[in-house]
């Protein structure tokens, strides 16, 4: 299409779309078990009352896990890419009903360092044309990228209300009883048991501080919006002492 820029490649973007699931689901992987090991060590924390200790490290926890949720979100529009390619064949402009899942994906390239990803940017520049790098970092564009990949993708600290629900259910499951709790951290409790009575505890990825002002999709896109299928919630097996 651009005679010194990329060519697209149908072959070569199904291979990129399957290589970078395969990619995917290997960096799950690890991730959730990195997540695994690092849960039980602050469950030990919690049990010898290092309190401090724990926060620091249930922090990176939460951010692993944001980030295997983005992962998965990510493996699902690459299957539905894959899946929907003859649209993007078949058609010289981009077609609606991909647009989010092609935005997402060069949004998430830009971000992520995996070369299939990075090579399947580059196929869709070769179909679309050298701007749509630009149009997806734009207010405008980023409407179109799912909101939980931007905010799972920007630098964020997590809200002490939400580390101390991580820490709470980490010393549930792993049985832990609450004499690791400081004075601040009890009274932080009663708050969370208060807000989560009324709801006002958003599961992390939900919200979405960085989306762009008037964007068409608000904090629960993913559930409204087909092209945001929403992935498996990640789940934590139970672990005996």
């Amino acid at each position: 299409m651009f005679p010194f820029g990329p060519h697209y490649d149908q072959h070569q973007l199904k291979v990129q779309l399957k290589l970078a699931v395969s990619r995917i689901q290997i960096v799950k992987n690890k991730k959730a078990t990195l997540v695994r090991d690092e849960r039980k060590h602050i469950a030990e924390l919690l049990r010898n009352r290092s309190e401090e200790n724990a926060r620091l490290r249930v922090e990176m926890v939460i951010k692993d896990e944001s980030s295997i949720e983005c992962f998965n979100i990510i493996e699902v529009l690459c299957e539905l890419m894959f899946a929907r390619i003859l649209l993007i064949d078949l058609q010289t402009e981009m077609p609606t009903e991909l647009k989010g899942s092609i935005y997402s994906l060069v949004y998430a390239s830009q971000r992520i360092q995996m070369p299939e990803l990075a090579l399947i940017k580059k196929q869709l520049m070769g179909k679309y044309g050298r701007q749509l790098e630009y149009d997806v970092n734009s207010q405008h564009g980023q409407c179109f990228v799912n909101p939980k990949i931007i905010q799972q993708l920007s630098s964020y600290i997590p809200e002490p209300l939400l580390m101390l629900h991580y820490l709470n259910d980490i010393a549930m499951e792993y049985n832990v009883d609450c004499s690791w709790q400081s004075s601040n951290t009890e009274q932080l409790l009663k708050q969370l048991q208060v807000a989560q009575q009324q709801h006002l505890m958003v599961p992390a990825g939900w919200t979405n501080p960085g989306l762009p002002r008037g964007c068409m999709f608000g904090h629960h896109a993913s559930h409204t919006n087909p092209q945001y299928p929403t992935p498996p919630a990640i789940k934590h097996s139970s672990t005996s002492q």
